[in-house]
């Protein structure tokens, strides 16, 4: 993650590891944890993902999970429906507008989000890309910025 990127960040956007995509399987979910890190509470927020490498993974569906976790209690999920849309050359982009993220900064409290991905490559494991954006609302301002790499094989 490019620090200028996230100069000011509001959240951390982490990968959660390693993670693989079974060629041709429509079963896959690349994840990262969001945490607030910033002084306030964080409401209503715009969530983009953008994949770079659509002939390696797609998108499956116009949405994303989010597991809501606090402390060791159990997740609560929510489906946000979103809109895909192509980007520059090769890329696709996944937007989920106006999300009640509803995140303190209290410790132990995160939330997990995840797309549905297809995953396919023509000969040998390959490597895709997920950059995932939180902004604001109204997208004035960038709260956080995270890199997934996930591995197909």
């Amino acid at each position: 993650m490019a620090a200028e990127e996230n100069a000011g960040a509001r959240l951390t956007i982490e990968s959660r590891g390693v993670q693989y995509a079974v060629d041709g399987s429509q079963y896959n979910y690349p994840s990262v944890v969001v945490r607030n890190i910033g002084p306030e509470w964080i409401g209503p927020v715009r969530i983009t993902v953008e994949n770079v490498w659509k002939e390696r993974i797609a998108f499956m569906d116009p949405q994303l999970t989010m597991s809501r976790w606090e402390h060791e209690g159990t997740p609560q999920e929510e489906i946000l429906g979103g809109v895909v849309s192509p980007g520059e050359n090769v890329a696709q982009r996944l937007t989920c507008e106006s999300v009640d993220l509803n995140l303190d900064n209290k410790p132990g409290q995160w939330v997990v989000l995840y797309p549905r991905v297809d995953a396919h490559t023509s000969r040998r494991a390959t490597t895709g890309v997920l950059y995932f954006t939180i902004d604001s609302a109204n997208g004035s301002e960038r709260l956080g910025y995270g890199k997934v790499e996930v591995n197909v094989r």
